[in-house]
């Protein structure tokens, strides 16, 4: 799931550090929608962050 189908983002891994200096991970998710598209005159649904949405790689197909 955490892919686009566009752009191929993925999740971020960063460390939280405490005053302490306890170190844990950090994990930075891209923001996935799930989209319905038209591949080949088949619809099927497909990850897309909402950076290429908002761009306009996409065509949805919108339901009614």
């Amino acid at each position: 799931m955490a892919k686009c189908a566009i752009c191929g983002k993925v999740r971020l891994v960063g460390s939280n550090v405490s005053h302490a200096h306890n170190v844990t991970k950090k994990y930075q998710k891209p923001n996935l929608r799930k989209v319905s598209v038209t591949i080949d005159g088949k619809s099927k649904k497909i990850w897309v962050c909402a950076k290429c949405l908002k761009a306009g790689k996409v065509d949805e197909i919108y339901k009614k």
